[in-house]
């Protein structure tokens, strides 16, 4: 049975945007407008808010509706669309999230799954959704797979297996995984009936010649323009130009796990691409100004700079 609602098919980039801070740890609503420019100027037109780049755990309830309602405001006529993950660690503040994205009106909303008192098994996982799709019910859903974050570790054809019809506003999942066969599998479920958003930006060009038309990512946030020409070059046919664009990919992933791999290295680059969005929220902690002139330098080495020109 398909599901009971439409949604927007997904193409192309979908940043998942940091949260800006002030310097003094609120978030910062101001620099959205300006935030939602940079990205489209970048060719990408989507975004996943308050996922795990975007801190969205270590932000309040009434924090996440803010943001939540500023960049629908600040995306009006500039995104193509808005996906907001409302996921918490229990049902009820889950539902509070879904509820309020229902009534202000995102293209999608999705889900992690309870932590630290995970599922144990996929029906307890279509259950939880089942519950949250009530909440929601003229927004499509997505759950959001991440195992290394969440160790829910069930395949996502498991998943899609058990749903069936069970979760009417169903309709696919941000997919944070390296498995390929599992992501194929999910790809070409019930007739590619789902979407499936790869969210590991090293393995964009893998997913597209498996049948991935949208993805998720981090370094979209600074690299836009570096993953639009592996979209484009593997598009025109030129199977070259995106391997290679892929590897250049590849060696800004490199420096990024030099420094950590996570929000407070990426929003360091973030800067030094000129756009400020402020400091990290506890427990991360912004980078010293050593540690990035030492990126700077680093990123310069492998010409990234004028990769994102």
């Amino acid at each position: 049975m398909a599901a009971s609602i439409p949604c927007k098919k997904f193409k192309g980039l979908i940043a998942a945007p940091f949260t800006p801070y002030t310097k003094n740890g609120d978030i910062n609503l101001s620099v959205l407008d300006k935030y939602v420019d940079k990205l489209c100027a970048d060719g990408v037109k989507s975004v996943y808010v308050n996922g795990t780049t975007g801190e969205g755990f270590s932000l309040s309830v009434e924090e996440r509706k803010q943001l939540a309602e500023k960049w629908i405001e600040a995306g009006k006529n500039k995104l193509e669309g808005i996906i907001l993950q409302v996921g918490t660690g229990n049902l009820k503040t889950t539902q509070e999230l879904a509820q309020h994205a229902d009534k202000i009106g995102v293209d999608a909303i999705a889900t992690i799954p309870t932590v630290p008192l995970r599922p144990r098994s996929v029906d307890e996982i279509v259950d939880y959704l089942a519950q949250v799709s009530k909440a929601a019910p003229n927004t499509p859903l997505l759950y959001y797979h991440f195992e290394d974050l969440t160790n829910v570790s069930f395949t996502m054809e498991s998943l899609l297996d058990a749903v069936q019809d069970k979760v009417p506003t169903f309709h696919g999942m941000k997919f944070t995984s390296y498995d390929v066969y599992d992501l194929t599998r999910c790809l070409q479920h019930s007739n590619s009936k789902y979407q499936v958003f790869l969210s590991r930006d090293e393995a964009l060009l893998s997913a597209l010649v498996l049948g991935g038309v949208a993805f998720v990512g981090s370094t979209h946030n600074f690299a836009g323009r570096l993953s639009n020409r592996i979209l484009d070059a593997y598009r025109d046919g030129d199977m070259e130009k995106a391997k290679t664009t892929q590897l250049q990919q590849h060696q800004l992933t490199s420096v990024l796990r030099k420094y950590g791999g996570d929000v407070s290295a990426m929003k360091a680059i973030t800067l030094l691409c000129g756009f400020d969005a402020g400091p990290t929220r506890s427990p991360f902690s912004p980078l010293s100004d050593d540690k990035i002139a030492a990126l700077k330098k680093d990123l310069e080495d492998i010409g990234f700079f004028k990769l994102i020109e």
